[in-house]
């Protein structure tokens, strides 16, 4: 208790130093467009709409900054680990939706968490930051299932290259043996804002790991950007090279937007339906406390695979069946909507190795310091930078290792078309429960190559729960259901072992033993069996609101991703893929959201068809013109209300600039271990506040105060100054049972405001079962903000350890 009580003490103190930023009123606004989802396909799409300053665009995000929340765990490539696990415990509950999963047929039974990311960026601030685009072979299927030429690779191409801006890998930095080839022609030399290059670190296990692919028959390639995939590589990623942080949506397409008045984003907004007139036109979006988004042109679902199913559902388009069990007024019977749900699953033996992986950096807390404040910090080097998984393999299943059944399934998909991606994982995997804390501890290395399955037959589907999108829906992605899905896996394990039997690989072995699963599963019956105990899911769920042809029944949007039987309304994002391609969606989805803001300009009044390339990222000015628009949402179960603006003003060109106003709502939610966090508020300055956020105002010393603004006022304070509260309150409510006025109270607020509230600042917060730390990296004398760095990380990372290692043991 005395630790965790000091980790308050400092949360407490360093929470302090941010300013909160002025309110702006909430009430129902107007737009061109409303799109809903501020992830990798709503903030692509909204950068787009909103290059016409005439055109106002509403960006609606359930989420909120995941710069506050969790910067140095996100933004750092390793982080990417971190809450990936299969164990519904292993949650992040501050950028995170955290699915979890109807129980698996194909799986035993398991109930699997899946990871989504709900926060600015969406799943791009989530993801293992691989981009490669699909082979020539599906996208041509896709373009023959809709009946529109638009979605060839050739005709992709273009987008493919204005939406990204790639940086060669930096060979000063990366190791001889970890030389990553590149085609320069698969990249225009202006291109988008999303950066896309590599690592300035190249993992040592990766070297093995293309020899043993070259030894089973698969070869060195020069890319997987270029149409075909079929061969090995070392993988380019979502990094942006001068800093070697992840970039997301987020940090790219809502950055290259930063001085556009016509563009509003609504932060921490959960969508509740979408508003329909009486002749089936969506004509808004409702959100919470009543009000109303109209958009003029049209409404567009970008809320991803699982959410935008569900808005079209309780909105009333869908499965008129299920509509009706909720009693929702069925506008559009697509018996579509939810169904079809692809994704892919991998798994994989692990063996130990003579070089560093992952193991070290789970287990080596000062190593890790060292490196944040170092190598990685200063430098822009070492293993920080790399997002785990920088190499991959492809290929067709060899043919005498699947049934015959399963070879003539498989041989309907195009030749491009690879049956099985390998893809390096330089760690102990085991079931996926927690590929942080379940690295063994005994010394020794770890590592594992992982095959996933990329033609998959087995189908899912998501279903609403409620009429309400506050409850979140049910997801069955039915994984490894399907016959020919399974003759693959066996093949995969097979082929696995196969290459760690290499020479090639065997050079790099600290012995020969396999340490997971072992060499007694050996049998088809067995291999089978450990898979179904150990798959995970890839994060690529798709084709939940099927793109397809006008006459297909189970289509549910036309190859202009209109959805059908409505209009006004779109769906973006994967949801609508018509098939899932073969790999790592994350180009296919930028570029297929730009392709569709062409279509948008094409079908509305501007009919520009060849439009410009996005503009570039500029790092000078202020964030003036985005204002960030928080809603509280009483439904929700969020008990922690921080007061802050996340994007203060910084002279780091890095970080983001500040906007007007922003509200970051967190959550500590109540937990069963031995300390509960109660209802608190902390506010460090409040600017001149004369709105509220939709709560009732209420009035003290001629000032208007927004509710829970009011909550942290203090009735002996005496007048409130005009310019805003000065005088710093800690809480109102009980703080680990402290009652107000306490010596101990006492004692935690005066550390409130130990710095001066402008100094540049980085937050990152982990919550752990219902504590939030909080630790802050202020721009002291160097010796001292990388001193602040290494606690900070070996606080956080001891702190997981502890408290997922406790709730996987109970």
């Amino acid at each position: 208790m005395r630790t965790s009580l000091s980790l308050v003490y400092l949360a407490v103190s360093l929470v302090s130093a941010v300013p909160v930023a002025e309110h702006e009123k909430r009430q129902n606004a107007e737009f061109d467009y409303v799109v809903v989802g501020g992830g990798t396909a709503g903030l692509t799409l909204a950068n787009r709409l909103s290059e016409d300053s005439n055109i106002k665009v509403a960006v609606i995000e359930a989420g909120g900054l995941y710069q506050v929340a969790n910067p140095l765990l996100s933004s750092t490539p390793a982080g990417d680990v971190l809450w990936a696990g299969s164990s519904p415990l292993d949650q992040n509950l501050l950028v995170d939706w955290n699915f979890i999963t109807a129980p698996q047929a194909g799986a035993n039974g398991r109930r699997i968490k899946y990871a989504r990311g709900k926060c600015l960026g969406g799943s791009s601030a989530r993801n293992f930051m691989i981009y490669q685009r699909g082979d020539r072979g599906s996208y041509q299927r896709w373009a023959d299932q809709v009946g529109d030429d638009s979605y060839t690779f050739d005709n992709l191409m273009p987008y493919f290259k204005k939406s990204v801006k790639f940086t060669p890998p930096n060979t000063q930095l990366r190791a001889n043996n970890g030389s990553a080839e590149y085609v320069a022609s698969a990249f225009d030399a202006i291109g988008g804002p999303l950066d896309v290059s590599y690592a300035n670190y190249a993992g040592p296990f990766s070297s093995y790991m293309e020899g043993g692919m070259n030894g089973i028959g698969i070869k060195t390639r020069p890319d997987f950007n270029s149409g075909e995939l079929m061969g090995a590589q070392y993988c380019s990623s979502t990094i942006t090279p001068r800093n070697q942080k992840r970039a997301s949506s987020q940090t790219t397409f809502l950055e290259a937007a930063k001085n556009r008045a016509n563009l509003k984003v609504y932060s921490l907004t959960r969508a509740e339906k979408i508003i329909f007139n009486s002749e089936k036109r969506a004509t808004g979006v409702q959100i919470p406390f009543g009000s109303i988004l109209s958009a003029k042109r049209e409404v567009i679902l970008s809320a991803g695979a699982f959410q935008s199913p569900q808005l079209l559902m309780v909105s009333g388009v869908g499965p008129a069946e299920q509509l009706k069990k909720f009693n929702i007024p069925v506008l559009a019977d697509r018996r579509g909507v939810g169904q079809n749900m692809q994704d892919h699953i991998f798994f994989g033996p692990t063996y130990r190795y003579k070089v560093q992986t992952l193991t070290k950096l789970a287990n080596d807390l000062l190593y890790v310091g060292a490196q944040f404040a170092f190598d990685y910090g200063l430098l822009k080097r070492g293993p920080l930078t790399n997002p785990v998984c920088d190499f991959l393999g492809w290929e067709k299943a060899p043919r005498n290792l699947v049934s015959s059944e399963a070879a003539a399934v498989l041989d309907q998909f195009p030749a491009s078309w690879p049956d099985i991606e390998y893809l390096s994982a330089p760690g102990y995997i085991g079931d996926f429960s927690n590929l942080f804390v379940t690295q063994p501890k005994d010394g020794y290395q770890y590592a594992s190559i992982l095959g996933a399955i990329v033609a998959p037959l087995s189908r899912g589907s998501v279903t609403i729960t409620s009429s309400s999108t506050a409850q979140l829906p049910s997801i069955d992605p039915g994984w490894l259901t399907d016959p020919t899905d399974q003759s693959v896996a066996i093949a995969i394990y097979k082929r696995t072992r196969q290459a760690f039997a290499t020479d090639a690989m065997k050079r790099g072995l600290a012995d020969t033993k396999e340490y997971f699963p072992g060499p007694k599963v050996q049998t088809d019956e067995q291999i089978l069996n450990t898979i179904r105990d150990t798959l995970m899911t890839v994060w690529h769920a798709s084709c939940t609101c099927k793109m397809g042809k006008i006459d297909d029944p189970d289509a549910v949007v036309d190859s202009k991703a209109r959805v059908i039987g409505v209009t006004g309304l779109r769906v973006v994002d994967a949801s609508s893929f018509a098939l899932l391609p073969p790999g790592h969606p994350q180009g296919a989805s930028t570029t297929y959201r730009v392709l569709a803001t062409g279509l948008l300009n094409q079908t509305g009044d501007n009919n520009e068809e060849d439009f410009n390339a996005l503009g570039n990222t500029n790092d000078s000015g202020a964030f003036d013109s985005i204002q960030l628009v928080t809603l509280v949402d009483q439904a929700t179960s969020y008990q922690h209300i921080l007061l802050f603006d996340p994007w203060w003003a910084q002279e780091d060109s890095e970080m983001p600039r500040s906007p007007k106003f922003a509200l970051v709502n967190e959550a500590i939610e109540r937990s069963g271990i031995d300390y509960v966090v109660n209802t608190t508020s902390i506010v460090t300055k409040c600017l001149p506040i004369t709105t509220d956020c939709g709560l009732p105002n209420r009035t003290d010393d001629d000032s208007t105060i927004p509710y829970h603004c009011s909550d942290i006022f203090d009735g002996n304070l005496g007048e409130i100054p005009a310019n805003g509260l000065e005088r710093l309150k800690g809480w109102n409510s009980t703080f680990y049972n402290l009652e107000n006025g306490s010596p101990q109270e006492s004692s935690i607020a005066s550390q409130l405001n130990p710095f001066n509230y402008n100094a540049t600042a980085l937050v990152d917060s982990i919550s752990i079962g219902g504590l939030a730390i909080w630790s802050m990296i202020h721009r002291y004398p160097i010796a001292l903000s990388l001193g602040l760095a290494m606690a900070a990380w070996a606080l956080q990372f001891r702190a997981l350890q502890q408290f997922t290692t406790s709730r996987t043991r109970s």
